[in-house]
């Protein structure tokens, strides 16, 4: 597992976070300029999917994967913080919020908890509703999306390996991108249907995510030359903030 532990440190995925971080901020405080910030969740998307990509596939191709090490590595980075966000939110809700949004809190807390939060709030009210004390853990549901991807994904990209040993070969990346493109023009379509599905469904998400793996698995053809790349970053940095 040496290799999932000295995996080099990529300082532009903490830049594309805090694009991401600021995004969504500046959305929930109604800032000027980020009537779109929420679409930093979807680049929060991405990031897993390359992150967690990078992550299995260097353990598959040195044949050091395990299961139960990646699980304990996420949960050692997610559940710690959670607990206790928990818990401090329950405490203030116990003194704060009337019955009503009480029970919706306690509600929301097991969700959160059992990783679900997203199928809570979907079934119970939509992001943009207006806010009630009871709806503090709202938020969680991208977690819960993360949770469910973080769940299934290592076995996915583990059968995959059995098929592919090598994932960027051609006929894998037709395969990845096709489906890839599958998926995303589902949730383009259910978004005319379903509006709060699409929003909050971990499969209608999965799209995002395999974008992540797709960048990682082309990396292989990234160019070379340094203006190249500053061009190429630059307009992917100009094309999130234009979305923002």
């Amino acid at each position: 597992m040496t290799s999932v532990k000295h995996l080099e440190y990529r300082a532009d995925i903490d830049w594309l976070r805090a694009v991401a971080v600021i995004s969504v901020i500046g959305f929930h405080y109604e800032l000027p300029g980020f009537s779109g910030g929420f679409v930093g969740v979807d680049i929060f998307f991405v990031i897993s999917g390359y992150v967690i990509s990078r992550l299995i596939w260097s353990g598959i191709q040195s044949d050091s994967f395990s299961f139960i090490a990646f699980y304990e590595r996420r949960a050692r980075r997610l559940l710690p913080a959670l607990y206790l966000m928990i818990a401090v939110t329950g405490i203030a809700a116990w003194f704060l919020a009337p019955p009503d949004d009480y029970r919706m809190f306690f509600a929301s807390a097991v969700s959160t908890l059992l990783f679900s939060s997203n199928v809570f709030f979907w079934l119970q009210t939509g992001y943009f509703d207006l806010p009630t004390l009871g709806k503090v853990l709202i938020h969680t549901w991208s977690l819960s999306v993360e949770e469910q991807f973080y769940l299934l994904f290592p076995l996915a990209t583990w059968l995959w390996s059995r098929l592919f040993r090598d994932p960027t070969s051609r006929l894998s990346l037709v395969l990845i991108i096709t489906g890839t493109v599958a998926l995303c023009v589902l949730d383009e379509l259910l978004i005319k249907h379903s509006a709060s599905a699409a929003f909050y469904m971990a499969p209608l998400r999965a799209w995002e995510f395999l974008v992540g793996s797709i960048a990682f698995f082309m990396h292989r053809w990234s160019p070379t030359r340094v203006e190249t790349r500053l061009f190429l970053a630059s307009a992917g940095l100009l094309l999130m903030l234009l979305a923002v």
